[in-house]
Formats: C-alpha cells, sequence, structure tokens
C-alpha cells in the first residue's frame, strides 16, 4: 500500500488566501460595485485573461486575507460583487478589493481598501499604493485609520494607470497620507508584497508534487526573495519547490515558505 505525506501548511506575510466564508441565500443581496483602470486592460480582454475582482477579509489574526467572495470584470472594466443580506460587512475589519488578471497572459494585481459600498469603488495603480500605505499603517499601528479619510484621499488621481505616476501623486500627498495612516510614502516602496500560494495537503510515495508562489510587487527596485523550509530544512530559493519522497517516508511533514525582500 503506497505511504501517504500529510503537509502542514505554515504561512508569513500572505494577503489573500482561497478559502471563502459560506453564506445562507436570502431574498436581498448587498452590491459592491466599481471599476477597474488598468493600462494593461486591453491586452488582458483582447487575450481573453481570466480576469476578476475578490473582496478579501482580514481574518481574526490579522495577518492574512481570506477570500470572502469574487465576480468577473466586464469588458469595460466594470464589475458588480454580490453578497448575500446576512453577511456582516464590518468596516471597522479591513476589506479590500483585489482585481486580478491571469492564465496565459501578464499577471497583474491591483488593490483597494474597501470603503463606503454606495459609492463606487475605483480599482487603479494610485488605490494599489493606498492599499499598501494601509498595510504599512497596521504593521506599524500608529494611528487608528478613518475610512472617511481614506476615501477622501482616494479622490486623488484615482486613475492613474501606472505606478510611477501613483507614487509621485503619494508624495504630492504625503500630509494627507501621514493624516490618515501616520506613515511617509518611502514606507510603501518596502511593503511586503501580495502573495499567492498553489500548495498540497497530501501526496503519495514516489509522486512529485510543485508548490508555487506568485508575489508582485508595485515597486521595480523591491527584489522578491523566497525561502521553501520543510521541516526545518531549507530546500529551495525561487518561487516553486517540487516535492517527492521515496519509499518509507511516509508520516506528517511540516513546509513553510517564507517571501520578503532580497537584502544587497
Amino acid at each position: 500500500m503506497a505511504a501517504q505525506f500529510f503537509f502542514i501548511l505554515s504561512l508569513l506575510f500572505i494577503a489573500s488566501c482561497s478559502e471563502q466564508y459560506s453564506f445562507t441565500p436570502k431574498d436581498s443581496e448587498k452590491e459592491i460595485f466599481g471599476s477597474v483602470i488598468s493600462s494593461h486592460i486591453t491586452q488582458f480582454l483582447n487575450n481573453s485573461c481570466k480576469s476578476e475582482v475578490a473582496l478579501l477579509r482580514l481574518n481574526e489574526n490579522g495577518d492574512t486575507y481570506q477570500e470572502v467572495t469574487s465576480a468577473s470584470i466586464a469588458d469595460n472594466g466594470d464589475f458588480v460583487l454580490k453578497l448575500q443580506k446576512d453577511y456582516e460587512l464590518d468596516l471597522n475589519i479591513d476589506h479590500v478589493l483585489e482585481a486580478r488578471y491571469s492564465e496565459n497572459c501578464l499577471k497583474e494585481s491591483l488593490l483597494r481598501p474597501l470603503t463606503k459600498i454606495e459609492n463606487k469603488q475605483i480599482i487603479s495603480a494610485f488605490s494599489t499604493l493606498v492599499t499598501y500605505a494601509q498595510k504599512a499603517s497596521n504593521a506599524t499601528k500608529l494611528t487608528d485609520i478613518s475610512k472617511d479619510k481614506i476615501e477622501k484621499l482616494l479622490t486623488r488621481n484615482i486613475e492613474a494607470t501606472d505606478f510611477d505616476s501613483a507614487y509621485q501623486e503619494i508624495e504630492n500627498a504625503t500630509l494627507e497620507l501621514t493624516d490618515v495612516f501616520g506613515i511617509t510614502p518611502e514606507l510603501i516602496k518596502d511593503v511586503t508584497p501580495a502573495v499567492n500560494i498553489h500548495s498540497h495537503t497530501t501526496s503519495q510515495e514516489g509522486e512529485v508534487k510543485r508548490f508555487t508562489v506568485d508575489a508582485q510587487h508595485w515597486n521595480q527596485d523591491y527584489l522578491i526573495a523566497y525561502e521553501w523550509y520543510l521541516d526545518g530544512q531549507l530546500v529551495s530559493v525561487t518561487g516553486q519547490w517540487e516535492a517527492f519522497f521515496s519509499e518509507n517516508a511516509s508520516g506528517v511533514k511540516e513546509w513553510e515558505v517564507y517571501v520578503g525582500k532580497l537584502e544587497s
């Protein structure tokens, strides 16, 4: 009988994961609507790329985001997310919108802090940097964050389609940024990148399992480093790791992946 291997996942600095909340169907739904502005959107749509917007909720530990629901992006960049009436959308808990394009195309992830759901949610390069600012502020715990102030900040150059111009506008809004998040723009450059993990929980002996990390950072000078560990031993320093176990090696295995900045 073939041996089976079990992996215990330990993740650090993860921006989102695939676990979803369940809902009980109700007669009426809440809607979150908006539009995605990207310099690549025409390329994505013309190449039939997979494109969707997901609503992510910060978990109880405050270290990872869990997916609540998702919806496809229309050809013009618009989207509508539907939430069942019984879902308690507590904006005192961080919720983030993530627009993502993938599948045989250039991969891109754009973010936006969820503010008032009655307002149109524009997701762009600028809103992505505001999300990174919120993440940096959460890490430093320097200030209580006002959703109204975030909403006001997001009205500045929200339609920037590239990160260079978006960061320039962030620098121009340094006083507002400091007032909202208690940080300066420089901190945004070193915030841990958005990360998605593709993993497995079991494996048979003699079977190869591939584990991968998709990590992106808006700052081109931020070089991403990876470290994969199996039972405390370093097994890979790239974005992927292939696990293979021979006979008589059954049991519980613990693996960890660390994603961060490559120090020169």
